[in-house]
Parts: structure tokens; C-alpha cells; sequence
């Protein structure tokens, strides 16, 4: 029933909210942030700003509505956030149920294989799906699953350190590479007991 299911959701998208509030105030004061609400429609609630108080306030405004078009979602927030300077990073919170997208799978990984941002997927009771983890994998992000909810905040901490404690580095390819080639890209590090995440490659 509408009960019963609303009993289920709301306790869940009250521990999102508490979370993403969490990485909000976490991240420095330079750093800019933006809301992109995925339900029967995939909304951008709040452009990119650094009012943290605007993004917060919109927060916990949201209500669970709808299906997840999840693939849409994750274009339409790659879309949105590509076009801004600096470092960039999209946190996506889902249980990792696809319904009713208009783009597909394969969609989602040739727009991310283009982009330099970073994806932090994060499923919610469920387990990584293989796209979350591909996702991850091609942009240097890192997936998790929370079993529990109540583990979200942390989740959010610590994505938000990540991003705070990262290393840009550059190269020079011995081959100049045609345009529109996938280049495949490993990092390595020789200090024992250290693991690199970084983004698997780039398209020239």
C-alpha cells in the first residue's frame, strides 16, 4: 500500500538528506555545489553555487516521487556539471533501481568516457551494480555500498575527504593521439601498502 511504501522511503530519504548535508558543510569554502533531484523526471533542483544554505534548504525539500530514470540522471548531472573550471565531482545516492530512462547503459559510459568528472556512486541497500562500479572505474571515483542507512553520513565524510586530499597530475603522451581515441591511463605507486584510484583513461 501507499502507507506501507511511504514508511519504507521516507526513513531512507531522511538519512540521504542527513547525509548530503554532511558532504555539503564538509567541503571548502571555495567549493561550489549544485542539486540534481532523479524522479519521474530528473530535475536540476539547484544550479551550481556557493550558496550552501540554498542547496541545503532545497535538501530537504525533497520528497520521493516516482520512478528512477537513472540513466537520465546521470547525463543530465554530467551535462550540468562538465561546463564549470576546476575540479569536478558528482555524489550519486540511489538504490540502484533503472526504470523508464530514455537513454541506455551504454549511453552513460560513452558521455562519461568524454567528460573529467568524477563519479562517487553510492547504492543503498543494494548491491554495486555493474554500471555504478564502471562508472567509478572510468573516472577515478570510487563506489560504495551502505548497508544500513544510518552509515550514510560517513559515507558522505569521507567522500568529501577524498576530495580534499587528492593529487592532479598531468603527461605528456609519446604519441599524439587521434581525435576522438580512447587513451588508457595507469598510475602506480612504488611506496608499499598504498592503492591508486585513478580514472582508467581519456578520449583525445
Amino acid at each position: 500500500s501507499y502507507g506501507d511504501a511511504q514508511a519504507v522511503i521516507q526513513p531512507r530519504l531522511a538519512a540521504v538528506q542527513r547525509g548530503g548535508r554532511e558532504l555539503l558543510w564538509e567541503l571548502g569554502d571555495q567549493d561550489r555545489t549544485m542539486l540534481v533531484a532523479i524522479g519521474s523526471d530528473v530535475e536540476v533542483a539547484v544550479p551550481l553555487t556557493n550558496d550552501r544554505r540554498a542547496v541545503d534548504t532545497a535538501l530537504h525539500g525533497l520528497d520521493a516521487w516516482g520512478s528512477t530514470a537513472l540513466h537520465d540522471a546521470v547525463i543530465t548531472a554530467f551535462d550540468a556539471i562538465e561546463p564549470a573550471p576546476g575540479r569536478r565531482a558528482l555524489v550519486l545516492v540511489s538504490d540502484g533501481m533503472e526504470k523508464h530512462s530514455r537513454r541506455t547503459a551504454d549511453e552513460v559510459l560513452a558521455r562519461v568516457r568524454a567528460s573529467d568528472v568524477l563519479a562517487y556512486p553510492i547504492v543503498v541497500e543494494r548491491k554495486v551494480t555493474t554500471l555504478f562500479a564502471q562508472l567509478a572505474a572510468l573516472t577515478g571515483g570510487h563506489a560504495q555500498r551502505i548497508r544500513d542507512v544510518r552509515d550514510l553520513p560517513g559515507a558522505m565524510r569521507r567522500i568529501a575527504s577524498e576530495l580534499r586530499h587528492q593529487y592532479l597530475l598531468g603527461y605528456q603522451p609519446a604519441r599524439t593521439p587521434r581525435a576522438g581515441e580512447y587513451r588508457r591511463v595507469q598510475v602506480t605507486v612504488t611506496r608499499p601498502g598504498h592503492v591508486v584510484r585513478a580514472r582508467a583513461g581519456y578520449l583525445a
